[in-house]
C-alpha cells in the first residue's frame, strides 16, 4: 500500500527534485490543475479509491486556476 511518503518520493526521483518538500510543492500544483480540469464528481470518484494517507493529501489540495497556481510554486 502506498502512503504519501512513498508516493512523494516517488515523485521526487521521478522528476528529479532535491527534497520531498519540492515533491510536495509540485504534487499540490499538478493535483490542484488536475481537480480543476475534472471537476467536483469525478473528483470525489477519486478520493474514493485512494489510500486513507493518500485521501488526506487529496482532501488538502483545492482546484486551482493558473494564478494560484503562480502563486503556491512561489
Amino acid at each position: 500500500m502506498v502512503d504519501r511518503k512513498k508516493f512523494l518520493t516517488s515523485v521526487m526521483y521521478s522528476a528529479g527534485l532535491k527534497s520531498l518538500r519540492e515533491a510536495d510543492v509540485v504534487t499540490r500544483a499538478v493535483l490542484g490543475v488536475l481537480k480543476r480540469e475534472i471537476g467536483v464528481e469525478i473528483s470525489k470518484h477519486v478520493e474514493e479509491v485512494l489510500t486513507p494517507d493518500l485521501k488526506k493529501g487529496w482532501q488538502s489540495v483545492e482546484a486551482i486556476g493558473s494564478k494560484d497556481l503562480r502563486e503556491s510554486i512561489r
